[in-house]
């Protein structure tokens, strides 16, 4: 009991952390290994991105997170802190990684001495105040984003994006047809490819010219003067040529848009020659990938959105036939979750993972949960699919005997478990210090692409009974996409920035380019026929061309030097919780306010709002207090949101003499997977009204279902209020709140409603629907049916003042209310929406006109919001 007890009290208290001057990273028990990853790579690679940035930030917090097989990380300028996940890439795409740790820790680190240079007044103001006003806060998403892309290039030759090439080849794809996008296009990032990936991709490269044209030492003295504008927050963004205009001017003598047509022009000319060695199979365009084949069929994994509506749409997931012979194509599964591992096939049989949620990783952000992967196993014959395990899987192929052969990430230290999954058993076979990124087999082979820490992506061929890797393509680039035929290996290589299709011939040892320049990868045979995957302006398609074997002799390229730690030269210190604490007890937002108190201007409300969080997000908080000068008295209002028995969340509020609140939610269930897709528990405690003369207490429950078409909620709730528990009234209520929305013929149709049973409560109770005012009525119920549809892309905008109008959206709807006694009100119409971005991207809204008829005829238009979105 007493361990019980003591586990309960503490064993939530079990951060740790290790610091030097320059960063405190803090970790679960456990993450030792992760945690000093991060910290000797940040050290000793700090005073690279601090001459790029100028700007040395210092006791920077960096929390260490497992959430599964994801790879991510995250800077937080305002809270101050970085987030990095300890999962490392596969070589699959824009592959260039030799070591995960200091790419990541690196790229988050360029952000955060960006974002918070100051200086001047600014340095002044953000003091005082927070981080929130620091000027280049206020920056475009490619701005942004493209100086970390280029940072996390300048730590080798043959890590970061734009050393790999992927990058580079989109940018020829759409330079040769005229089609770099406008400076409104990468600023506000609409729905067309490359998507959010648009500001990694432009900025990068846009930096990267910069860089070739002007020198990168321009960079600290650009974000310096921008950080010195302390009107930037307020209206620099809004008008960019009194804000980061001007500090591109002093600093380039030109203003961003005229930098940008630059840019343009430059790549335009760069890849006028251009082009794809093959000819075009498929247009689909977004993002194909994981191309396989089994005879004359070929396999790929189509992942794309789609628009519904303003601000609104659905994310799709197939798996894709490809007949060769008839060219014509039918989707075989569509999912809910992304593919995670290339497409394996073998004796009419597809084999593919996908993502699932799985419970007790170390981290707080995801709430405890994690990401892992589901095999699956299609029959060709029948289409039956079904699961067969699941497990941590990075890489996986099928043997001639059925079993599955996978590879998983050891834990807490770099390399690979080799596992064998037969008869319903799973085996450990292997502890390697290689990283398994991709297995492949025939009846003679096993190859695998795989690689040692710091160092790219190469291919080997396995041997199981002596647990040995022979090397058969070894070079500082990356080599990946493997696919075997016979004797011959497939696979693709990125040499000198290009990607193409390779052939080795396991027999000879001889090595032939089958593809030459452009883009290809994921090469396949079909008949004479090379099939793989190449770019266009508007994604990836298949491509094909003859097969021709041209011998290939790779050049002696210079190889990377890996980091000598020792230089460090660290003096360590080491804690615990406190460190964790710490960085909640200053807050980041610290802002004073005057309003007017009342409608007469006479009287005015003085006080201050105070923003606050941990490093781990376990705690965050907000506080206003100050002076209500009608009720002549001081005030205070504050929430906290507690996540510190994750999985659980605590939610406790106040506001003087009105209320007081304590609110516990549970999520019971996640999935990632078809059908049920989450289920959470909620009980929530309330005290308010005047000197908290009523007292509730509200359980409810929230369920969601997802389907690759559809997505439902139900939410079911109940309010109780009893004398016994310090009510002054005896009341019992009830709701119920369902929704499905359906993605059909380009739109969405979205069927709502509500219903309620609240008879004992005293306070008035209205059901609003368009075209009425409120129908009151202590039980009653609603009904929504709305259909919605883009009608217009537009994708123009101004750049002072920062306007962008995106897509024009309208929605037709019927909504119904009914009350107890018989009443209803009954309204048909229609909305039209326009998606307009402003601020630099960082607001996108959907401002709408609508007009609706109600049953006895009178017409009422009105305007207003439908939604908003922060691009933070």
């Amino acid at each position: 009991m007493t361990f019980l007890t003591a586990f309960l009290l503490f064993g939530w208290l079990d951060w740790k952390s290790v610091k030097t001057d320059n960063f405190t990273v803090i970790y679960k028990p456990g993450y030792e290994w992760e945690a000093t990853e991060v910290l000797n790579n940040l050290e000793y690679y700090r005073s690279e991105v601090t001459a790029l940035t100028g700007n040395r930030p210092k006791h920077l917090p960096i929390v260490i997170e497992d959430i599964g097989t994801v790879s991510n990380g995250m800077a937080d300028p305002i809270f101050n802190n970085i987030h990095i996940y300890t999962y490392p890439p596969s070589g699959i795409f824009a592959s260039s990684t030799e070591n995960w740790y200091r790419l990541v820790s690196l790229h988050e680190y360029t952000h955060m001495c960006h974002l918070t240079k100051t200086a001047g007044v600014s340095r002044a103001v953000t003091t005082l105040f927070g981080r929130i006003f620091q000027p280049n806060l206020f920056s475009p998403g490619w701005v942004v984003e493209g100086i970390t892309v280029y940072s996390e290039s300048q730590l080798s030759n043959y890590e970061g994006r734009l050393n790999d090439g992927c990058f580079d080849a989109y940018i020829g794809a759409r330079a040769k047809e005229g089609k770099l996008p406008s400076i409104h296009t990468a600023t506000y990032s609409p729905l067309e490819f490359p998507y959010r990936t648009g500001i990694y991709l432009y900025g990068g490269e846009f930096f990267n010219y910069l860089a070739d044209t002007y020198g990168k030492d321009r960079f600290s003295q650009l974000f310096d003067i921008y950080g010195s504008f302390f009107w930037a927050p307020f209206f620099g963004q809004l008008f960019p040529f009194f804000g980061i205009d001007m500090a591109a001017r002093i600093t380039y003598g030109k203003d961003l848009p005229s930098l940008f047509s630059a840019w343009k022009r430059y790549e335009e000319k760069k890849y006028k020659d251009w082009k794809i060695d093959g000819d075009r199979v498929t247009k689909k365009g977004d993002f194909v990938k994981y191309l396989v084949n089994d005879g004359n069929k070929l396999y790929y994994v189509h992942t794309y959105p789609k628009k519904t509506d303003a601000l609104k749409g659905f994310e799709f997931y197939k798996i894709v036939e490809f007949n060769i012979d008839t060219q014509k194509e039918q989707t075989l599964v569509s999912l809910t979750s992304p593919v995670s591992t290339p497409l394996r096939v073998k004796n009419n049989e597809l084999y593919y993972t996908t993502y699932e949620f799985k419970k007790g990783y170390a981290n707080a952000s995801m709430m405890g949960f994690g990401i892992i992967s589901l095999l699956h196993m299609n029959d060709l014959k029948t289409g039956k699919d079904k699961v067969i395990f699941s497990d941590a899987i990075r890489a996986f192929c099928v043997l001639e005997d059925g079993s599955i052969l996978y590879s998983k990430d050891r834990q807490h230290k770099f390399g690979s478990e080799l596992w064998l999954y037969r008869g319903g058993k799973k085996e450990q076979l292997w502890v390697t210090d290689y990283l398994l990124g991709e297995l492949i087999a025939n009846s003679k082979y096993i190859v695998t692409s795989a690689r040692t820490d710091y160092k790219n992506w190469d291919v080997y061929l396995l041997d199981l009974s002596s647990k040995r890797l022979t090397p058969i393509a070894t070079t500082p680039w990356s080599e990946s996409n493997i696919w075997l035929v016979g004797d011959t290996l497939l696979f693709t290589a990125n040499y000198d920035k290009i990607y193409s299709i390779y052939g080795y011939d396991i027999l000879d040892h001889k090595l032939y380019q089958l593809t030459q320049g452009g883009y290809a990868t994921n090469g396949v045979f079909s008949n004479d026929n090379l099939y793989f995957i190449g770019d266009t302006k508007a994604g990836f398609d298949i491509y094909k061309k003859k097969i021709d074997f041209v011998e290939y002799t790779p050049k002696k390229w210079l190889v990377s030097d890996r980091p000598d730690f020792s230089k460090n030269k660290l003096s360590i210190s080491h804690g615990g919780y406190f460190d964790v604490l710490s960085t909640a007890l200053k807050p980041a937002v610290r802002i004073p306010f005057i309003l007017p108190a009342d409608t007469t201007f006479k009287k005015w409300s003085l006080g201050c709002i105070l923003v606050g969080a941990d490093a781990t997000y376990e705690n965050f908080y907000t506080v206003s207090f100050g002076y209500d000068p009608i009720e002549e008295t001081p005030f205070l209002s504050s929430f906290l949101r507690s996540l510190f028995l994750s999985p659980i969340s605590i939610d406790m509020e106040y506001r003087s003499k009105i209320t007081a609140g304590l609110g516990i939610t549970y999520p019971l269930f996640m999935s990632l997977s078809p059908g049920l897709s989450s289920l959470s528990l909620y009980l929530r405690g309330k005290a308010f009204k005047e000197d908290f003369s009523r007292k509730e207490l509200k359980p409810g429950l929230v369920i969601e279902f997802t389907f690759p078409y559809t997505d439902v909620f139900v939410g079911v709730e109940s309010s109780v209020e009893r004398g016994k528990f310090g009510s002054n009234i005896e009341r019992t209520a009830y709701s119920v709140e369902a929704g499905i929305r359906n993605y059909i013929k380009g739109g969405e149709l979205r069927i709502s409603a509500k219903g309620y049973s609240d008879k004992e409560n005293p306070d008035p109770i209205g059901i609003k629907i368009r075209g009425y005012d409120q129908l009151y009525t202590k039980t009653g119920s609603s009904l929504t049916l709305e259909y919605a549809h883009p009608i217009l892309k537009i994708r123009k905008g101004l750049w002072n003042p920062n306007l962008f109008f995106e897509d024009l959206c309208a929605a037709i709807f019927t909504d119904v209310a009914f009350a107890i006694d018989g009443e209803y009100n009954l309204s048909c119409g229609m909305e039209l929406k326009l998606e307009t971005g402003t601020m630099l991207g960082l607001i996108k809204a959907a401002p709408k006109l609508g007009i609706a008829t109600n049953k006895t005829g009178n017409i009422k238009f009105y305007i207003g919001i439908d939604a908003i979105n922060l691009g933070i």
